[in-house]
């Protein structure tokens, strides 16, 4: 009943209208496992976003207590350490969701099979590598090394993607799509 609702008989497929994409071939395994790998690369970025927020949030106090051991004519205003908190959280807010938003974006673009999107998800991915080298040598504090063990799994759902997207299997849908495009 409801098939036949939307394409007006039970025997004859919906027409497809103007903004209706192509007909594609299934993505193969490699490339369903490497978008696995990105949403769980979203998942994790926003759960490091997350904690990066709680961090900052009680970490309003060290602020305050920084400005208030600075020399009288130094210390910040109550609306200016108030201002500096926000900012703080709006950058760390905006930065998870942008970075969240490039694993979506990606995921989408390589499970579509544009192969612009499996350089980019490489690009992306020798960034967050860098970024994680980074984060290795800094102190020993516990939120160091919550930071880095979040971005080591993130580093490590990122190996995973960019493994399955340059698989034979994923090469082959990559130029395939391409052609009928």
């Amino acid at each position: 009943m409801f098939r036949s609702f939307m394409t007006g008989s039970e025997n004859k497929p919906a027409a497809k209208g103007k903004g209706s994409r192509p007909e594609r071939s299934a993505a193969p395994v490699t490339i369903q496992r490497a978008v696995r790998a990105m949403f769980g690369g979203a998942a994790g970025t926003i759960v490091w976003g997350i904690f990066w927020v709680i961090v900052a949030a009680t970490s309003k106090s060290n602020l305050v207590q920084y400005n208030n051991s600075l020399p009288h004519g130094k210390q910040l205003t109550t609306s200016q350490v108030n201002s500096e908190f926000t900012g703080t959280i709006i950058v760390l807010i905006i930065e998870t969701l942008l970075f969240t938003a490039l694993w979506l974006w990606m995921a989408r673009m390589n499970q579509d099979g544009r192969s612009w999107a499996r350089y980019v998800s490489s690009v992306l991915f020798v960034l967050w590598t860098y970024e994680t080298y980074r984060t290795i040598g800094v102190g020993g504090n516990w939120v160091v090394i919550v930071d880095l063990v979040l971005s080591v799994l993130i580093w490590c759902i990122g190996v995973a993607a960019v493994y399955f997207m340059w698989k034979p299997e994923s090469t082959v849908y990559y130029k395939s799509t391409a052609q009928r495009v």
